[in-house]
């Protein structure tokens, strides 16, 4: 078993902090990747999945945003420094632990940054698990509605936005986020990552941060599974229970 952090820096020089845990003679190693404004353990949901497999695979988590060591506020970077720094880390775990077999596990717009990475061809996993991945374009349209709902909230299209979340801490997004996050159509994104690698979906019944109208469109799909299990965004209800029992399925 190790536990050592991640410190390494993409070739544009963007630093990637994260932490790897686990069985290091394991043949396979979970990369997980986050979804938007959050840090590495995805509000704690990763942190339990790691806890479930850590004594059997290696494990690897990591920021797609920067964070403020004082605060703890995070600042938000666009789609093609998340893609970027997922390609980073992939490379260089698979350099300094050996060649893996890896497996991607997403949650919500890390899903898509998986796809894009996917898309690109790199170095391909041998499976993609997608926890409530975001159906359609207008989610960004809906993120910017609920920041102007949230008290503090400070909107700014061509400039830096402030988001206040409920742990008292702040996100910080560039209005480059914005662009790509408009111009992206994560449906047609899963249609050419799908292809590519076997993909599982774990879909939450009750999200409504995404919403419930797409699904049929993810359905069309074709991907190696999609399972569906009665939770809301980040599958609170049963404390990961169900998505770890997926995951066992799909990984043993």
């Amino acid at each position: 078993m190790i536990d050592e952090q991640l410190r390494i820096a993409t070739d544009s020089g963007k630093q990637v902090i994260g932490r790897v845990t686990g069985n290091e003679a394991s043949d396979t190693v979970l990369i997980f990747s986050h979804g938007f404004g959050v840090k590495s353990d995805s509000r704690g949901m990763f942190n339990q999945i790691v806890t479930h497999f850590q004594t059997r695979d290696l494990t690897v988590r990591f920021h797609y945003v920067i964070t403020d060591d004082i605060t703890q506020d995070t600042f938000a970077t666009n789609y093609s420094e998340q893609v970027e720094k997922l390609h980073t880390v992939i490379e260089r775990v698979q350099k300094k632990y050996g060649k893996k077999k890896i497996v991607i596990i997403s949650h919500s717009r890390g899903c898509g940054i998986t796809c894009r990475y996917i898309v690109e061809q790199k170095i391909l996993p041998r499976l993609h698990i997608m926890l409530a991945p975001p159906t359609t374009v207008e989610n960004s349209t809906r993120t910017r509605e609920k920041f102007k709902k949230r008290e503090g909230a400070v909107l700014n299209r061509t400039g830096i936005s402030i988001y206040p979340r409920s742990d008292g801490t702040k996100t910080f997004i560039p209005s480059n986020y914005w662009d790509e996050a408009e111009s992206m159509n994560p449906l047609e994104v899963y249609a050419q990552a799908t292809t590519l690698v076997p993909t599982t979906i774990i879909w939450g019944t009750l999200d409504t941060t995404v919403g419930q109208d797409k699904l049929p469109e993810l359905e069309k799909l074709g991907v190696k599974r999609l399972v569906k299990l009665p939770n809301s965004h980040d599958f609170t209800e049963d404390n990961v229970v169900g998505v770890i029992k997926i995951l066992d399925e799909e990984l043993e």
